[in-house]
């Protein structure tokens, strides 16, 4: 899909085009035709050129600038594949993962850590701070047996118990706030679900917790 922004309705047009084409060339057949073509410009006073390209309907003033396939065409094998540089590229892809650094979830975590006050700490925001696409952060985390909800969860588990230790009156609302959640209600069932816990139970823990240390002379 080509956004509108990209300007005038030739440069559409012509990026269609090039689609298009790409797309028979990965086939291997120069009589594939798309299901239909959108367009979000008028039409012009003729449309042979365009029709000669494409070979299918055609939908202008459309809300989008799309060429619209079948959900089988995704699928076919391109008669044109190399398979020796598929395997290079399945080569890189491996040498990639296994590169990733060992500290990877720590960093992951940090930036969670960073982003939930902000409301941002979900996978895209993640990945785009580590300079990297949501698929590959969550492979590179696979690759230690970790997933993305895991580390939010282990995240907010380790900052609700800090702010339980170390706060004197805690609240729901201030807790909801460093969790990243738009209310209390939220907080409330992460810990029933998470730690097994509701806040005034969790609050009398901690309390005790501290009465039992003991004084420091």
């Amino acid at each position: 899909m080509v956004p509108a922004r990209f300007g005038a309705s030739q440069f559409v047009e012509a990026s269609l085009t090039l689609e298009v084409r790409i797309i028979r060339m990965i086939l291997g057949s120069e009589n594939w035709s798309p299901v239909r073509v959108e367009l979000a410009h008028h039409a012009p006073p003729t449309i042979r050129i365009q029709q000669n390209i494409f070979r299918c309907p055609m939908d202008f003033n459309s809300d989008r600038n799309a060429v619209v396939l079948k959900r089988r065409d995704l699928k076919q094998p391109s008669r044109n594949g190399n398979a020796q540089m598929f395997a290079f590229l399945e080569r890189q892809i491996r040498t990639e993962d296994s590169a990733a650094p060992v500290e990877l979830p720590r960093r992951v975590e940090q930036i969670i850590a960073a982003k939930l006050v902000r409301g941002e700490a979900t996978l895209e925001h993640v990945a785009h701070g580590l300079g990297m696409s949501p698929r590959a952060l969550q492979r590179h985390l696979a690759g230690h047996n970790l997933a993305f909800a895991d580390l939010l969860i282990e995240v907010r588990t380790r900052i609700t118990d800090e702010y339980f230790g170390g706060e004197r009156r805690p609240n729901l609302t201030a807790l909801a706030h460093r969790l990243g959640y738009s209310d209390n209600s939220a907080v409330s069932r992460f810990l029933r679900k998470h730690l097994n816990t509701g806040a005034r139970a969790l609050r009398a823990q901690k309390g005790a917790m501290k009465c039992r240390e003991p004084a420091l002379h």
